[in-house]
Order: C-alpha cells, then sequence, then structure tokens
C-alpha cells in the first residue's frame, strides 16, 4: 500500500512537472518570438529594418521564381544638418516623416529601414512596371510637401532609384 501511495504521488509531481515545463517552454517560444520580431524591426520607425529586409527579400525571391521584383533605394538628404542645427530629436521626426512618406507611397510594397537615413521597397510584377513614372511621382510628391512644410524637419528631401530584379 505504501508503495502504491509513493507511486501515484510520483506520478501526480510528473504531471506537475509536465505542465510547469509545457509552460515554461511556452514562455520561452513567446520571448523568441518577440525577440526575433524586435530583431528584425526599426524601433524609431517600426518597420523592418537591414534584417528584415535581407531575410525577407531572400524569401520573397525563392517563392516569386519566375516573376520580376523591383528594389527601390531611398537616401534622405540633410539629417546630418537637421541634427546638427535642431537636434536628435528633430532629426528623429525628419526620418518619421520620410518612412511615412515611403510607406505611403510604396503602399503595396514592404519597406525597409536598412541604415540610418537610408530606406529599401521591394516591389513585385506590376507594381514598378511604369518605373520612370513611379520615381516621378515619388519626387514631385515630396517637392509638393517641401513647399508646404514650414521646419526642416517635416520638408522631405530623397533621393531615390530603382534596380530591377528577373528570376
Amino acid at each position: 500500500l505504501s508503495y502504491a501511495l509513493k507511486l501515484r504521488n510520483m506520478l501526480e509531481n510528473q504531471k506537475a512537472v509536465q505542465s510547469d515545463l509545457r509552460e515554461s517552454l511556452s514562455e520561452i517560444t513567446n520571448r523568441n518570438e518577440r525577440l526575433n520580431r524586435i530583431s528584425k524591426s526599426d524601433e524609431l520607425t517600426g518597420i523592418l529594418n537591414r534584417r528584415g529586409f535581407m531575410e525577407s527579400t531572400k524569401v520573397c525571391i525563392l517563392n516569386n521564381t519566375g516573376r520580376h521584383a523591383a528594389v527601390v533605394f531611398a537616401d534622405m538628404d540633410n539629417l546630418k544638418q537637421i541634427n546638427d542645427e535642431h537636434g536628435h530629436d528633430k532629426g528623429d521626426e525628419y526620418i518619421k516623416n520620410a518612412c511615412h512618406f515611403i510607406c505611403t507611397t510604396f503602399r503595396r510594397s514592404a519597406v525597409f529601414r536598412i541604415g540610418g537615413d537610408e530606406f529599401a521597397a521591394v516591389l513585385m510584377n506590376e507594381d514598378f512596371l511604369n518605373r520612370d513614372n513611379l520615381i516621378n511621382i515619388f519626387n514631385n510628391e515630396q517637392e509638393a510637401i517641401s513647399a508646404a512644410a514650414t521646419d526642416p524637419w517635416n520638408q522631405l528631401h530623397i533621393a531615390a532609384g530603382m534596380a530591377v530584379y528577373s528570376s
């Protein structure tokens, strides 16, 4: 009888330990997923960063064999000047404004912050068929925003170019 009671207690303890292990594993998995998201996202803008860009474009290329793609590279001008003259908070605001503009312009695309003042957008197939027109629209819209802005950090000065890829 004593042996049976000990065995029953050991089995109950085993169930409790297994339950604790499942909870711990679930918590670790959730934390790892969160760390993975954090490692791929830009804290300031909330979009994917360079690591996210590299991983996403690799997956995109592998999953879209036989299709066309393009990458728009955009580089902000005057960030150093804004940081030097108005402070880094205004420089951050300038980056956020540029990010919002780029995300809005290339709304069907994945947009990434790949460096301090550098962005990229990945476009698939029909999104870039008329690429010269797309870059002209990008430049015209940015000029309109800059003309209406009164503060330097609300103006946009972004140089952009496009590279086309066919698999």
